[in-house]
C-alpha cells in the first residue's frame, strides 16, 4: 500500500523525480560502502564501555592447594570446590573478540544502515522544508531507505526466532507459538475498537483507499467497497500484528532480565533507578496517548482546550521518538546487565554444588559472551523497528494534513496502530518476563 501510495502521489508533468535528493542518497550510499569497515556506529557501541568476564584457566588455579583440587592432568578433571572464592577476570571488549561472536555482522549492518537511513530522513526533512514545492513534485526518497531497514531489521528479528524452532522439545518454541496465538486474539479484538476510543484512523485509510479505487477504475462506493472491504484489511493487519508479537517475545523477556540485573547495579543511586523505570513504563505512556478518552479529549476539548489537535498529534510522534532515545542511550548499562550474568550464573552454580569442575565453569562463562550479538540485536532491533514505523507515521500524517496528495497518507492508519501495536507488545512482553525472573532468578539477581 505505502509503494503504491509513493508512486500515486505524484504526476508526470509536475514530477521532478529526485533533485537534490539523488546526490544525498548517492553520497550516503558510497558512505556506508567506503566507510563502514572504518567507521561503524554499531562496533563503537560494542566496544566503547562493554566488559566481559573471561573464563578462567587452569593457571588460575595455581593457588588452590591439592587438597582443595584434584588434577589428573586433563581439564574436565579439574575441580573447584565451593570453599574457594574464585575470581573472575573482566577485560575491555575488543574487535578481534567480536568477529568470532555469531550475529556480529548482522548486528552491525543493521545498526550502521539505520543510522544511515536516519541521515537521508533528516536531511530529506531539512531539503524539504527549505523547498517546499519539492515534498509535492518529488519522490520522497527516504521512504525507501526506510522501508529498506524494516525489511531487513524484520528478517534479523525472523532468524532469531526461528533458532528457537530448530529443537522439537524446546520450550521457547511452544511458548512463541502461545504468545503469536495470544497477540492475535488481542490485535483482532482492539481493531473491533470503535475508533472515537483508540483512533487508529484505520478507518480514514480506508476510505482514502476506497477513493483512489473508484476513480481508478470509474466503480461506484457500494462496488469498491464490495471489492475491499474494511474487515479485510483490519485482518491483514492483525495478522502482521501477531507476527511482531510472536518475534518480539523473547526480545522482551530478555529486556526484562536486562532490566532487573541493570537495577541490581544501580543501587542507592535514585536517578538512574528512576531513569531505568521511566525506560520501562514509557511504552504504557505512549499506548495511553490513542486512548481518546484519557487523552485527546481532555486535552484538546473544552472550554479552554491546552492544546489543538495538531499540537497533540506532534506530541504523540515525539513521545515515540523519546522512547526509542531513550532506550538506546540505556544500552551500555542494559548490555553490560546481561553480560554480568557471567558472573552470577557461575556464583549458583558453585553454591549449588560442593564442587564445580573447570569445564563447567569455562563454558558457563563462555556461553554467556557468546550470545551477546544475539542479545544486543533483541534490545536494538525492536528499537529501530519503532523508530522506523515512527518516522514512517510521520511522513504520512505530514501528507495526511495536506490537500496535496493521498497516496502516501491511505498508510497513516496502518502506521499508527504498528507504532501503538509495538509498544503494547512492549508492555506485555516485559510484564510478563518480569514475573518470570522475579519468581525465578530473583535470588540470582539479589
Amino acid at each position: 500500500l505505502l509503494i503504491v501510495g509513493f508512486f500515486i502521489d505524484y504526476t508526470p508533468t509536475a514530477m521532478g523525480m529526485f533533485g537534490a535528493q539523488l546526490v544525498i542518497t548517492m553520497i550516503v550510499a558510497s558512505a556506508v560502502h567506503k566507510l563502514s569497515a572504518y567507521y561503524s556506529l554499531g562496533r563503537w557501541l560494542l566496544v566503547k564501555k562493554l566488559k566481559f568476564y573471561l573464563p578462567p584457566t587452569q593457571s588460575d588455579l595455581q593457588q588452590v592447594s591439592r587438597s582443595s583440587a584434584r588434577l589428573n592432568g586433563k581439564k574436565e578433571d579439574i575441580f573447584i570446590p565451593s570453599s574457594y572464592t574464585l575470581n573472575l577476570k573482566s577485560s575491555q571488549l575488543c574487535l578481534s573478540e567480536l568477529l568470532t561472536i555469531h550475529y556480529y555482522s548482522d548486528f552491525r549492518w543493521l545498526v550502521d544502515f539505520a543510522a544511515s537511513s536516519l541521515f537521508v530522513y533528516v536531511c530529506t526533512r531539512i531539503y524539504f522544508l527549505f523547498n517546499p514545492s519539492a515534498m509535492w513534485s518529488e519522490y520522497d526518497l527516504s521512504v525507501i531507505w526506510l522501508l529498506l531497514v524494516l525489511v531487513y531489521n524484520a528478517g534479523v528479528l525472523v532468524a532469531i526466532t526461528i533458532v528457537y524452532f530448530t529443537d522439537e522439545l524446546s520450550t521457547e518454541r511452544s511458548l512463541c507459538l502461545v504468545f503469536t496465538a495470544f497477540f492475535l486474539v488481542c490485535a483482532m479484538a482492539v481493531l473491533i475498537v470503535d475508533e472515537r476510543s483508540l483512533e487508529f484512523g484505520l478507518d480514514n485509510s480506508h476510505e482514502l483507499l476506497t477513493r483512489y479505487f473508484m476513480n481508478v477504475t470509474g466503480f461506484k462506493r457500494e462496488t469498491a467497497a464490495l471489492l475491499f472491504p474494511n474487515w479485510q484489511m483490519k485482518m491483514f493487519l492483525a495478522v502482521v500484528a501477531s507476527l511482531i508479537g510472536g518475534v518480539l517475545t523473547f526480545p522482551c523477556f530478555r529486556y526484562a532480565q536486562m532490566h532487573y540485573g541493570a537495577l541490581s547495579q544501580v543501587r542507592g543511586r535514585p536517578l538512574y533507578r528512576t531513569l531505568y523505570h521511566l525506560n520501562l513504563i514509557l511504552p504504557l505512556i505512549v499506548v495511553s496517548m490513542w486512548i481518546a478518552p484519557i487523552s485527546r479529549i481532555p486535552l484538546t476539548t473544552g472550554e479552554a482546550p491546552l492544546i489543538t489537535d495538531q499540537q497533540f498529534d506532534s506530541y504523540k510522534i515525539a513521545l515515540l521518538l523519546i522512547t526509542c532515545i531513550l532506550r538506546v542511550s540505556l544500552s551500555w548499562p542494559y548490555l553490560q546487565a546481561y553480560l554480568e550474568l557471567a558472573k552470577q550464573k557461575v556464583h549458583v552454580m558453585r553454591s549449588a554444588k560442593e564442587r564445580t569442575s573447570l569445564a563447567q565453569v569455562q563454558k558457563t562463562v563462555m556461553y554467556v559472551f557468546k550470545f551477546l550479538c544475539t542479545v544486543a540485536l533483541q534490545h536494538i532491533a525492536p528499537i529501530i523497528l519503532l523508530l522506523t514505523m515512527t518516522l514512517l507515521y510521520q511522513i504520512t500524517h505530514a501528507r495526511q494534513a495536506s490537500s496535496h496528495t493521498q497516496g502516501i497518507a491511505m498508510c497513516e492508519g496502518c502506521f499508527s496502530f504498528l507504532c501503538w501495536w509495538i509498544n503494547f507488545v512492549w508492555i506485555v512482553g516485559t510484564t510478563c518476563g518480569t514475573f518470570e525472573y522475579t519468581f525465578s532468578f530473583g535470588h540470582l539477581l539479589a
